[in-house]
């Protein structure tokens, strides 16, 4: 698809295509409290502030980072000049303070949560990224986007917070192995990235055993086990080849993948908390983001 370079620029600079992950991690934290699709009160609301949030997020790391880009990637849309700094910068606080505005409709948990999610992707962008705790501040936003979904059905329940933890902590991994995706080689950062993801799936089979509780999984744990181990197994086929071939190229394609991994966890736990139909929806939600993965990368 050919779009009007202008308009090539700002969905590059939003990062379109990674939307539905955070939409899909919303819907998870709200069918995990308990949430339904029949009286989804509150849900798109908060779904909408999740995506406004992620984009102001995505377009606040650009204006933090330009001048780095301007020597390391100068063809993104700020150094390049496809989009001015200064606009950017306002786009990227309208966004962030209109996703507080809309989930504060669904109520005051709501409300209090996405000031909590802002004040972790602020903290990430301007700060943390460029610091040893930059992977688990990344994993924070992650986790607080789970229970932003959780906050509409209700929050404090231990099934939609230990997701969010496990969640994170998938997150900080990505983190941490896409951290010299530009250096070509097998180096600390995927060690320890890989180290840490397998460490968040190796406990997601905790979610419906020990949380939801057998009598309240919504299908047979044989069938979400069989779920589980087609997901990890995709994810270490997936591992081999990049150790095989490390090269910035296979590092960058494999984030790329991991990025979509949160659309097969996210539906996995639906399928646990909800069923087939559930599942299926968030599932596909890769669609859209292969799609406009083709027009704006992912990274």
């Amino acid at each position: 698809m050919r779009l009007p370079p202008k308009v090539l620029a700002w969905w590059r600079l939003l990062r379109i295509a990674n939307v539905f992950t955070a939409v899909s991690n919303v819907v998870a934290g709200y069918l995990l409290a308990g949430g339904d699709f029949d009286e989804p009160s509150g849900l798109f609301g908060v779904c909408a502030a999740s995506a406004l949030i992620y984009t102001g997020g995505m377009v606040l790391n650009d204006v933090l980072d330009y001048g780095l880009d301007c020597v390391e990637r100068p063809e993104r849309p700020l150094p390049s000049g496809a989009i001015s700094l200064g606009f950017a910068r306002g786009i990227s606080c309208t966004l962030l303070l209109a996703g507080v505005g809309l989930a504060a409709l669904a109520g005051e948990p709501s409300a209090s949560v996405t000031v909590a999610l802002v004040f972790c992707v602020v903290s990430y962008d301007a700060k943390l990224k460029s610091t040893s705790g930059g992977p688990l501040g990344m994993g924070a936003c992650r986790m607080v986007n789970v229970w932003l979904g959780a906050s509409v059905a209700g929050l404090w329940q231990a099934a939609p917070l230990f997701y969010g933890g496990l969640l994170g902590l998938y997150t900080a991994g990505l983190t941490w192995f896409a951290r010299s995706e530009n250096e070509a080689g097998w180096g600390p950062d995927q060690s320890t990235g890989q180290g840490v993801m397998a460490l968040a799936l190796g406990s997601l089979p905790a979610l419906p055993f020990l949380v939801l509780g057998a009598n309240s999984i919504a299908v047979p744990h044989f069938f979400w086990m069989l779920g589980w181990a087609g997901l990890t197994a995709g994810f270490g086929k997936l591992l081999l080849q990049v150790r095989s071939d490390p090269t910035p190229e296979a590092i960058r394609r494999f984030v790329g993948w991991l990025i979509l991994g949160f659309l097969a966890i996210d539906a996995l736990v639906c399928l646990a908390a909800a069923g087939w139909i559930a599942a299926a929806a968030v599932l596909l939600l890769v669609f859209p983001t292969l799609f406009l993965a083709r027009v704006a990368p992912m990274t």
